[in-house]
């Protein structure tokens, strides 16, 4: 007996071999019956409970006070949190049934030959590895061992391998059904049965999956004839083999597949795919509604964040020959001077919503940094010494400032070209209620979360990387099919239709020589200002040839003149580019009825910015020869009547060099 331990109340632990950690050591006792004076112990013990060789010991009475195994174990490896062997008159163990919860080593039940149930043990949840062996469970050995029921409290995965070995009267795995999975051992074995003489079947352990087939050691040898299992759905038995092996996670089949000796599991084993999961019964596959709805809800998060971004971001170098970052980019409809009663200067108006909206707590700040192309006016595109900032005044109207924020005061015109926001500036103030950074973040970390959530817990990794791949491609097609769909500004279709009138007029335009046969009609010159009339207003020439005579002489590189179909020159004009285009059309329309009355619309009028081809400039100018010069040639031709001089109030063209050359 242990007389003399009654007054125990709780033990420490320690390593009396020098390696396993044990609160309780009962070892080699050859008369030692009974273990009653323990009784005392009323706690959890912080380490093993070992129980090893003691002939002569029939019962565990005095245990059922311990309540957990080995929660303070500290050694760099674990052994045995329960190890029971050698007892041979030890019938049951239901005086340890207040043992419960997972224990961090294993459980052996070895050579124990009079042992009938494992029952006290119902209450343990879990059991950890043996360092020195790798395994979770051994029950060995105990030749009158007829059930495994005490151990049904086993759920989930063990970290170890299971050895069911040699105990003759066992006739089923009953208690071992809560188990999911197994990891193998330092042998390379997750579960073993074998010298089972009485054992039948293996339906309790048909569904644990284990890492590989190798894993797997079920010999019929010492074992009876065991039975072909009834497989679950999710399963499938291949004949030749002992255990119902696992479809796979995502993969379903009927209840009782078998396939084959050589076999494919494919042949009975269907995957689910992208959008759907193995039902509860694992038989047949399932819409995937939570993952589903995660998966949906994340790309319209993650494809309104893409498309924001791709629709007002982009990469240019249209705006002083440097690539930037720029936000959104509009084309411009007009920029022109507005009342000034009204406290605007120069007012550029889009073709389409800016999206800028102002914000009130942006107070000290009202105007921001914009940047122009393509306006045909070197005062209004952004160089390296020109930069304009702009407030808004509308949805679709910003006034444009100077570089200190001022109002612009100069005569400023144009009808064409782009605006770009910086792209600060369109974070902050893009957007309609909500500020397009705020927008932006909370849908992108929204649709991140989600996808995340999918490719974790519901194992979709796949289909999380391709949807952030479709969303991402996606947006940046619609966007730049929605760029592509902008319908071309007012003064574009308007080009557009003119072009058509002039190709029938003269559908094969061919070069003329320079000078007296580049003359154009009046009668052409004042179709061309009547078409354009809305536009051009009190324009002059520093407007009308950027956006009216470079657009509509582009196809062919040559002048206006020839394109329109040109005439022998009957007087040359000689205009400051600075006079409005209606004045110029209004003074010729006076001096022709002058000279040739009611054939006036047939004068042919050389006028430098129609007749000169102005993508050859320098040709035109003679390379520097003014004798070479196509204002030279058409002065002096010999059909030149003379030069018309259009003056105004201020007689500007007689500041002009080339006036008082001509």
């Amino acid at each position: 007996s242990l007389q003399g331990l009654e007054g125990i109340r709780s033990l420490g632990h320690s390593a009396p071999s020098g390696e396993q950690e044990a609160s309780i050591y009962i070892c080699n006792n050859a008369h030692l019956r009974t273990v009653e004076e323990l009784a005392g112990l009323q706690n959890d013990l912080p380490s093993a409970l070992v129980i090893w060789n003691n002939a002569k010991l029939s019962s565990l009475h005095g245990l059922e006070g311990i309540r957990s195994l080995g929660k303070m174990m500290k050694s760099k490896w674990v052994g045995y949190s329960l190890y029971i062997g050698g007892n041979d008159r030890l019938r049951n163990l239901t005086e340890l049934k207040g043992v419960h919860g997972d224990l961090p080593g294993s459980i052996t039940i070895e050579n124990n030959p009079n042992l009938h149930s494992l029952r006290g043990l119902e209450h343990v949840r879990s059991a950890g590895r043996n360092q020195m062996f790798g395994r979770s469970i051994k029950i060995c050995g105990n030749t009158e061992l007829q059930s495994l029921d005490g151990l049904a409290g086993l759920r989930g995965n063990l970290s170890g391998s299971v050895e069911v070995v040699g105990n003759d009267q066992l006739t089923n795995l009953n208690g071992l059904e809560g188990i999911e999975s197994l990891a193998p051992d330092f042998g390379g074995q997750s579960l073993v049965i074998m010298g089972n003489s009485m054992l039948q079947s293996l339906e309790p352990v048909s569904k644990i999956r284990l890492v590989d087939d190798e894993s797997l050691l079920i010999t019929s040898q010492y074992n009876a004839t065991i039975q072909a299992p009834r497989c679950p759905g999710g399963w499938y038995w291949q004949r030749g083999t002992l255990m119902c092996r696992f479809c796979g996670p995502d993969s379903v089949s009927l209840a009782s597949s078998v396939v084959g000796k050589d076999g494919a599991a494919d042949s009975v084993c269907t995957r689910c795919g992208w959008w759907f999961e193995p039902s509860s019964t694992m038989e047949y596959c399932d819409v995937a509604r939570v993952a589903l709805a995660y998966i949906c809800s994340s790309f319209c998060c993650l494809v309104i964040a893409c498309t924001s971004l791709a629709m007002n971001f982009q990469v240019s170098s249209s705006f002083n020959s440097q690539w930037r970052l720029v936000g959104r980019v509009v084309p411009i409809s007009n920029i022109c001077p507005e009342s000034a009663e009204r406290g605007e200067g120069v007012v550029l108006t889009t073709w389409i919503p800016h999206g800028l909206k102002e914000r009130r707590w942006r107070t000290h700040e009202r105007s921001f940094p914009i940047f122009l192309s393509g306006t045909g006016n070197i005062y209004l595109d952004t160089s390296e010494k020109l930069s304009l900032r702009a407030r808004i005044l509308a949805g679709e109207r910003l006034e444009l400032l100077d570089a200190q924020g001022k109002p612009l005061e100069a005569d400023l015109h144009s009808s064409m070209g782009k605006v770009a926001i910086p792209a600060m500036e369109t974070l902050v103030q893009g957007g309609a209620s909500v500020p397009l950074f705020i927008s932006v973040t909370l849908s992108s970390l929204l649709g991140i979360a989600g996808l995340a959530i999918t490719a974790t817990k519901y194992e979709r990794e796949g289909a999380a990387a391709t949807l952030a791949v479709v969303a991402a491609v996606g947006s940046l097609v619609v966007s730049l099919f929605k760029q592509w769909c902008i319908p071309p500004t007012p003064l574009r279709r308007r080009l557009d239709l003119y072009q058509q009138e002039l190709e029938k007029a003269e559908p094969n335009p061919q070069p003329t020589e320079r000078g007296a046969m580049r003359a154009l009609r009046l009668g052409q010159v004042l179709d061309l200002y009547r078409f354009f009339k809305g536009f051009l207003q009190e324009r002059n020439m520093y407007f009308m040839e950027p956006h009216l005579i470079r657009p509509l002489t582009a196809r062919h590189k040559l002048s206006y003149a020839e394109v329109a179909g040109p005439s022998l020159v009957d007087w040359f004009v000689s205009h400051f580019w600075g006079h409005p285009f209606s004045q110029t059309c209004a003074a010729l329309e006076q001096h022709a009825k002058g000279v040739m009355g009611s054939a006036w619309r047939n004068v042919a009028y050389w006028i430098c910015t129609l007749s000169n081809n102005q993508y050859a400039i320098q040709e035109e100018l003679g390379n520097g020869r003014w004798e070479l010069s196509s204002f030279y040639l058409a002065l002096r031709s010999n059909t030149c009547q003379g030069t018309c001089m259009i003056l105004d109030e201020g007689l500007d063209p007689l500041g002009r060099s080339w006036c008082l050359f001509e």
